[in-house]
């Protein structure tokens, strides 16, 4: 299942304006694993603030947010820099339409989440067995703090910033 808007790349190109960032409805764990260390180096600490995304491609750099998601739960929004790779796959840019691995998967549907729903790659990931899908991790301060989330899964809409404008952010002044 995925949702994404629909949008007329000309349309926004005549106007001049950026393109609405993609939003998908999947699958998300909570991340937990304080005092380990993210794919960036960043040390995880209680209640912290990052993602965990399934590809290399768009990792941020420590400390900043040159990739950042909004991740939305029940009418409350959290916006997020990707600290981390996974969590079943280190090779899958779900969201790009031109996608590094799993090329034959429509953009906004998750390699995991085909392996445990239709059975995609004998149900496997890059890493095992597909055992639950999960298309982020999310930090412990986002889940309970930022969206009130209850137990270690949940479905929620992500949404890639830094492939458009945030659709929940608030409009520009007019010209």
């Amino acid at each position: 299942m995925a949702i994404a808007p629909e949008r007329d790349s000309a349309l926004f190109s005549a106007m001049g304006e950026e393109p609405v960032a993609p939003t998908w409805k999947l699958r998300a764990t909570r991340m937990g694993m304080v005092g380990g260390h993210t794919a960036n180096g960043h040390r995880i600490t209680k209640r912290d603030h990052f993602v965990s995304l399934p590809s290399w491609r768009s990792l941020s750099p420590e400390g900043t947010s040159q990739y950042t998601v909004r991740i939305t739960y029940n009418g409350r929004s959290s916006v997020a820099p990707v600290y981390d790779v996974g969590p079943w796959n280190a090779h899958d840019d779900y969201w790009n339409a031109d996608r590094e691995r799993f090329k034959d998967l429509p953009q906004g549907w998750p390699e995991d989440h085909a392996a445990y729903y239709d059975g995609y790659n004998n149900g496997r990931a890059e890493k095992g067995r597909v055992r639950f899908p999960t298309a982020v991790d999310i930090g412990d301060g986002v889940w309970w703090d930022d969206l009130g989330i209850k137990g270690d899964q949940a479905t929620v809409e992500i949404t890639f910033l830094w492939m458009g404008r945030d659709p929940l952010a608030e409009p520009p002044p007019p010209p």
